[in-house]
């Protein structure tokens, strides 16, 4: 799948644990370097299911952010995540307020 990936899309979207994402992330270098496609000219995004996670981004505004820098490390570009559980909605406004300053660190 990943050299269909390599070959025809613009983005490619994962889920799974940090480790498996940063092995598929290579596997997908992988072929676009076979190919010679630049790596960076495939978008990469993340389904973070909550409910499967080892962590919950959803504790605190430290917790998402801290999961938010592991996957970009791992090379992860956008992310998809599940809403917050009941009570836990006052981190949600605090990541969407934050949404700017978290696209500029991203753009840099």
């Amino acid at each position: 799948m990943l050299g269909i990936v390599a070959r025809k899309a613009d983005s490619w979207n994962s889920f799974g644990t940090l480790d498996q994402i940063r092995e598929r992330n290579a596997i997908l270098d992988g072929h676009c370097d076979r190919i010679g496609r630049d790596p960076r000219a495939v978008l990469r995004s993340l389904y973070y299911w909550t409910a499967r996670a080892d962590d919950d981004c959803w504790a605190s505004l430290g917790a998402f952010h801290e999961m938010v820098g592991r996957h970009r490390e791992a090379g992860i570009e956008e992310f998809v995540i599940d809403m917050p559980r009941e009570g836990q909605e006052a981190v949600l406004e605090k990541v969407a307020a934050d949404v700017p300053r978290l696209r500029a660190l991203t753009s840099a």
